[in-house]
């Protein structure tokens, strides 16, 4: 990865995507964070295969 900011996610926040006093609700929030992650996963090389269960990246 290079030095300039990498942008992992961009989206939109609906609605329906936040609470009565319009904060965005923790669902929401998690499942967009989630995506941001594999983003840059990805920038970083690291790819699902690579996270499986037999590759042993993610063993402690």
């Amino acid at each position: 990865m290079d030095n300039e900011s990498a942008v992992t996610y961009r989206g939109a926040v609906y609605p329906w995507h936040c609470d009565h006093v319009g904060h965005m609700n923790v669902m929401w929030y998690v499942g967009k964070f989630d995506e941001a992650t594999w983003n840059l996963f990805l920038r970083m090389g690291i790819t699902p295969p690579t996270c499986g269960p037999t590759s042993g990246a993610w063993r402690r």
